[in-house]
């Protein structure tokens, strides 16, 4: 891949990526939004999307999926239940965790296929831990 024919746009024109790079559109109803984290293995991204409520949770699709897929494993699931928006995701480098900050608080949640996926720990600033 050749970086220097992408184009980071301006004022009148959106940016382009590399060639040999391909953009497609994950997904297409909802708000989805802050920046997209892609894990290390780069099989899964991670972003933000709106519940049915209108509070932010963390969400995850294989990096090839779509929601419009009709295999369900390569949809996106919400990962989190929070009660107030979730924000700036990262990834733990296993792949299994993705951390969030809610309420000013720092929460770790599963996002390992089985009975603990979603699962979150939160890790308040002056009482300790709490499992949710």
């Amino acid at each position: 891949m050749d970086i220097t024919t992408a184009f980071s746009g301006n004022n009148l024109e959106y940016s382009t990526p590399p060639k040999g790079i391909i953009i497609s559109c994950l997904t297409h109803a909802g708000w989805a939004g802050e920046i997209v984290r892609g894990s290390l293995d780069g099989k899964f991204i991670a972003y933000l999307s709106n519940d049915n409520k209108g509070v932010a949770q963390v969400t995850i699709i294989p990096a090839d999926g779509s929601d419009l897929s009709e295999d369900k494993e390569k949809q996106p699931k919400q990962v989190t239940l929070f009660k107030s928006n979730a924000s700036s995701l990262r990834w733990y480098p296993s792949g299994e965790w993705i951390f969030s900050i809610v309420d000013g608080n720092i929460a770790v949640t599963s996002v390992k296929s089985g009975t603990n996926f979603g699962k979150t720990i939160i890790m308040h600033q002056s009482a300790g831990f709490l499992l949710i």
